[in-house]
């Protein structure tokens, strides 16, 4: 995956990304389609490098205009996504990356050493056992479950006032402006 591909996808959502920025995604692409074919971190059809920018970088950078505050948490997060390429695209920010799978912790892991995300942290668990609001002030999530559990979920590790950003599918756009006095923000669809 070429580097002023992934500019070039930066550029179309108005991200201004340093060379080091953009060598982090491009290695954190490479990481996810060799260790995609291992343990499948993502389905076999979207495993390649122009689908690892297009559908999944550029997907989860949408994300970055509605985040809010500076600890954030990526819930089930699977291949790091979309928690990974929020903490290389903004430094200043705290992204801890909340998986149950030990496999993909440890990958995550593996992850923040290669790429030096200081910034990063990884836990692992079930969002769904954890107690007590942890007091992020943005928790995120893509692909984690349905749109209705994971608002419930999301909400319990927000702050009062914090904010929720959900990606989900077309069929399920609308979800509630607020849930428990959080803010909800959908974001539908795909990056195309």
């Amino acid at each position: 995956m070429s580097r002023l591909r992934i500019k070039s996808q930066a550029d179309t959502l108005g991200l201004a990304l340093d060379a080091g920025q953009i060598e982090r995604l491009r290695d954190f692409a490479a990481m996810l389609e060799a260790a995609n074919k291992r343990f499948n971190l993502l389905s076999r059809r979207e495993g390649d490098a122009r689908d690892i920018l297009r559908q999944h970088l550029k997907d989860s950078l949408r994300a970055l205009r509605l985040i809010e505050g500076t600890m954030l948490a990526d819930v089930g997060s699977g291949a790091g996504l979309p928690g990974v390429p929020l903490a290389i695209a903004d430094t200043s920010r705290r992204m801890t990356l909340i998986e149950r799978a030990s496999r993909r912790c440890d990958f995550l892991r593996l992850v923040k050493t290669r790429l030096g995300l200081t910034n990063l942290e990884v836990l692992e668990a079930d969002a769904r056992e954890i107690e007590q609001a942890s007091g992020f002030d943005t928790a995120l999530a893509r692909a984690f479950m349905k749109p209705q559990q994971a608002l419930r979920i999301l909400a319990r590790l927000v702050k009062p006032n914090g904010r929720v950003v959900l990606f989900v599918g077309r069929q399920h756009a609308r979800l509630p402006e607020m849930i428990d006095g959080r803010s909800v923000c959908a974001l539908p669809g795909r990056a195309g």
